[in-house]
C-alpha cells in the first residue's frame, strides 16, 4: 500500500478515520548501538482507517517503500518465560486439535524459527519456516535436520512448499497486499486435501477498549 485509500482487503472507498500518529517510527524493533542512531530513524504518518464495507483497520497512509528492517531488526520474544509459556500451550493445542504429530507443516513469518521449534517439541514431525529476515544460522544445530528458515516471501514459494497445516502468526497485520498473500494461502490449501492454515493476529478489540496506543505502530 502507497497512501491507500481503497481497503486493501475488500477494495471499498468508504472509510472512517478512528485514529492518527503524525511521526511514527517507520520501525520498531530495530536495535541500534546509540540513542542517537535510534532516534534518526525516519518517520511515517499512520491514519488509521476502518473499512465501512468489510471492517478491516488499516493505516491508509503506509509506504512499503518507508518501512524498514534489516540486519538489525529483532522482533523475537522467545527470551520472555510468560510468551514462552503461551508458545508452548498454543503449540500442543494446535498439534492436538489438528493431529499435527509427526507431519510436516509451514510456518509464515517464522521469525527464526522459535515458534516451529515449538511444534517440534510438541510432536511435529519438521517444519519448514518463511520469513525474509530470517537467519538459518540462528536454528539450533540439534534441530536442523527437521527445521528450515528460508529468508524467501511466502508467495514465491507457494507452489513448492509440502504440508499439512501452514501457520501464521502475528503477521498478517504487518502484510501490505493482506488480499493477495490470503489468495495464497488458500491456494496452497487447495493443493492438497486435509490441509489447514491457522492464523493468530492481535485482537483489535482489546488494543481499542484499552486505548493501547503502544500497540499501533508503522510497519
Amino acid at each position: 500500500m502507497t497512501g491507500c485509500t481503497a481497503c486493501p482487503v475488500c477494495g471499498a472507498s468508504a472509510s472512517r478515520e478512528v485514529y492518527r500518529i503524525e511521526q511514527a517510527p517507520v520501525t520498531c524493533a530495530a536495535v541500534f548501538a546509540s540513542a542517537a542512531q535510534a532516534r534518526a530513524v525516519p518517520t511515517g504518518r499512520v491514519d488509521l482507517v476502518v473499512c465501512e464495507a468489510c471492517g478491516f483497520l488499516y493505516n491508509s497512509a503506509f509506504d512499503a517503500e518507508t518501512a524498514q528492517s534489516g540486519a538489525r531488526y529483532e522482533s523475537s520474544q522467545a527470551a520472555s518465560a510468560h510468551f514462552g509459556s503461551f508458545a508452548k500451550q498454543l503449540a500442543n493445542d494446535w498439534v492436538e486439535r489438528y493431529q499435527l504429530r509427526g507431519q510436516a507443516i509451514i510456518e509464515v513469518g517464522c521469525g527464526h524459527g522459535e515458534f516451529l521449534a515449538q511444534m517440534l517439541a510438541a510432536g511435529v514431525g519438521r517444519g519448514i519456516g518463511i520469513d525474509p529476515l530470517a537467519d538459518p544460522a540462528r536454528v539450533p544445530i540439534e534441530l536442523r535436520s527437521q527445521l528450515r528458515v528460508l529468508p524467501e516471501r511466502f508467495e514465491s514459494l507457494v507452489d513448492t512448499l509440502a504440508g499439512v497445516a501452514l501457520i501464521c502468526r502475528h503477521t498478517l497485520e504487518h502484510v501490505a497486499d493482506p488480499a493477495r498473500f490470503l489468495a495464497a494461502v488458500r491456494a496452497w490449501c487447495a493443493a492438497a486435501s486435509g490441509r489447514v492454515a491457522l492464523f493468530e493476529v492481535p485482537a483489535t478489540e482489546r488494543v481499542l477498549t484499552e486505548g493501547a496506543f503502544w500497540d499501533i505502530y508503522y510497519e
